[in-house]
């Protein structure tokens, strides 16, 4: 598949293809209710979930067995009331997690991404688009920004979901590598733990780990700064 991709920088009539990758990638590493759910148990560590959870379990048992005075129909009850109090957290980290990133997004859209061709113009700053070469089409995007002196900071890289895991990404990260040897010193870039594939890629390519930070106190995702350095 990658002997039929090449990789080029951005045109202006790259621009709905482009934004339409962004907005689906993102949108697709978005976990789902139940993958959420088992992010929250591993977030909050599973010794503190299940002592939660037996609490709540204990709880709903009294209150239950004091209207039913029966300890099996009480029990029943106040499984299911636990089963459904974690299903409720679980849907209500998912809805704050779905505006975050409709949040980001949009936030994207009306910066960087609202003019591709003006705002990679400037200085270092640039994009690509990896193409389709049978078919014409953008099929991933990359590109680099000017972050601080000697600084490069790698942004917007998205494949589309359709061909993944088939070298678009190896061949975005060789061109915009090679652009960046003797521009700058070190490449930065910010992902989070939601994109595993292209962790792995990162790693690959030599970058580092140096920071990661949840999102936020209830959200079940990190943030991750890689970087990599030239020697």
């Amino acid at each position: 598949m990658s002997d039929d991709i090449s990789v080029r920088t951005f045109r202006p009539e790259d621009d709905a293809q482009v934004k339409k990758i962004f907005t689906d990638g993102m949108q697709s590493i978005m976990p789902s209710l139940f993958s959420t759910v088992q992010l929250s148990i591993q977030y909050h560590a599973p010794i503190v979930y299940t002592s939660v959870l037996l609490v709540l379990l204990v709880l709903f048992s009294q209150i239950a067995y004091y209207f039913t005075r029966s300890f099996l129909i009480s029990t029943i009850i106040a499984v299911l009331f636990v089963i459904l109090s974690i299903l409720l957290y679980g849907a209500v980290i998912y809805a704050i997690s779905q505006k975050m990133m409709k949040d980001f997004i949009r936030y994207s859209k009306g910066a960087d991404l609202k003019d591709i061709d003006n705002f990679y113009s400037k200085g270092s700053n640039r994009f690509w688009v990896a193409i389709d070469d049978r078919t014409g089409q953008v099929v991933g995007c990359v590109a680099i920004q000017e972050k601080e002196k000697d600084v490069l900071e790698l942004k917007r890289m998205s494949v589309r979901s359709d061909i993944r895991r088939r070298g678009v990404g190896v061949k975005l990260m060789e061109s915009l590598e090679e652009y960046c040897h003797g521009k700058c010193k070190k490449i930065a870039l910010g992902t989070s733990t939601l994109q595993p594939a292209a962790i792995a890629l990162y790693r690959k390519r030599g970058f580092v780990l140096k920071k990661s930070d949840f999102v936020s106190t209830f959200i079940p995702i990190s943030s991750l700064w890689f970087e990599k350095e030239f020697s």
